[in-house]
């Protein structure tokens, strides 16, 4: 099944099912805060109608503290690490372990074919396209591909691919509050690079089009 993204700012978007005439399964917002931080909201609609809805997840954006998560179905509600950590140290792959006992890691591990030669803000750009779930037998039950507007291939809207065979050991609430959660975690990185990247192109006096190449 695929949910399609309604909105390019996944933190603010609608996910609906392309097989169920396109209603609305999720609805992600943001609430920006003035230090820094935020919040995001995830709901989930219900059958029964466009005002059938409930909120089943919570993340709480943090600067200089752990960004907490509330996601009461499944007991969590502290540091967002505890349910979804990294595999590793040094690694930028998280994983977590779904209600059934099953582990499952989003993978980002293409960006390791990219020539380290490449700026950190193109290699963002390539995990936000590659980003995978996978679970513990390295079986794909997720996959995240980037809005694509046609230029070569055929245009398709941004859309989170799931295995629909592989969903028997972990539920879609738990893909989509994990989903977003890193892909949150992306555009923060993302950001800070951008940001990085331009304070060294006016220091050093040069546009950011120039150092960027």
């Amino acid at each position: 099944m695929d949910l399609q993204s309604t909105h390019s700012d996944l933190l603010n978007t609608n996910l609906r099912a392309s097989s169920e005439d396109y209603h609305p399964l999720y609805q992600i917002s943001t609430r920006a805060s003035p230090t820094g931080g935020g919040t995001t909201t995830i709901t989930k609609n219900l059958p029964g109608g466009e005002n059938s809805s409930q909120q089943i997840a919570q993340i709480e954006w943090h600067s200089f503290s752990p960004d907490v998560l509330r996601f009461e179905s499944r007991g969590v509600n502290g540091d967002a690490k505890e349910y979804i950590g990294k595999v590793k140290t040094m690694s930028t792959d998280r994983q977590f372990t779904s209600a059934k006992g099953h582990t499952y890691r989003w993978d980002g591990s293409v960006v390791r074919d990219v020539p380290s030669s490449l700026c950190i803000v193109c290699i963002e750009v390539i995990v936000l396209i590659q980003i995978q779930l996978k679970s513990s037998t390295g079986d794909e039950v997720a996959r995240w591909h980037r809005k694509y507007y046609g230029v070569i291939h055929k245009s398709h809207p941004g859309h989170l691919e799931i295995s629909q065979e592989l969903l028997r050991d972990v539920d879609l609430d738990e893909i989509v509050v994990t989903w977003a959660y890193c892909q949150a975690l992306i555009q923060r990185r993302w950001q800070a690079s951008t940001t990085a990247v331009t304070s060294a192109g006016v220091s050093a006096g040069v546009s950011v089009g120039v150092a960027l190449a």
